[in-house]
């Protein structure tokens, strides 16, 4: 995806996930959610670029394709799979962007969806993800219940003291304070826990 992006080659890119589909049809919620994101960054695109004559004439296409092939991809998954999340965060994204009615909606349910991921995986990077977006989509709330999501599931994970400390520099200067005094504490309690161990060794 990153170097059709970075080429702005979206038709190509789609031609392309729409003959990896014919071939197998079991790769179809994937790329159901790939062309949605296709046709996401191909919008962004056009607004930074500022090239209005597609934007206005294909907008509305690519915006219902954009949608049409997410829930399709949200259809054929569940909660607890991470193109599930990933195709309700797009179509929150969307609405967001737009500042629509079925924003609030769309936010109820990647909210729903991220809190059954949440307890059926151990991966913490889509927790992360979600909760960047959500934050840089002014969803501060929100944003802050999926950090303490990861936190949790990053301070039970076999997690390294240096990746506790970035991290913990990372909540704090992005003025998380809540989030990075947890793992602070975390930190310094585990070099305690070792200095004592090294101590009666």
């Amino acid at each position: 995806t990153a170097y059709y992006a970075r080429e702005h080659s979206f038709k190509n890119y789609i031609t392309y996930l729409q003959s990896l589909t014919q071939k197998k049809k079991d790769l179809e919620p994937y790329t159901d959610y790939y062309i949605a994101l296709a046709r996401y960054l191909q919008l962004k695109y056009l607004e930074t670029e500022q090239l209005w004559d597609e934007y206005f004439t294909q907008g509305n296409n690519y915006r219902d394709e954009l949608v049409s092939h997410a829930e399709k991809s949200i259809a054929a998954t569940k909660p607890g799979e991470k193109v599930h999340v990933n195709a309700l965060l797009l179509l929150w994204k969307l609405h967001n962007d737009q500042q629509d009615t079925f924003r609030d909606k769309a936010l109820n349910d990647l909210m729903k969806a991220v809190g059954g991921y949440n307890q059926g995986s151990s991966d913490m990077s889509l927790l992360k993800s979600v909760a960047d977006d959500l934050l840089s989509g002014q969803e501060k709330t929100r944003a802050r219940e999926v950090y303490r999501m990861y936190v949790q599931k990053l301070l039970t994970g076999p997690v390294s003291n240096e990746t506790l400390r970035s991290e913990a520099d990372a909540f704090r200067d992005a003025g998380n304070l809540d989030l990075s005094e947890v793992l602070y504490d975390a930190y310094f309690e585990r070099l305690q826990k070792e200095n004592d161990v090294r101590k009666t060794a």
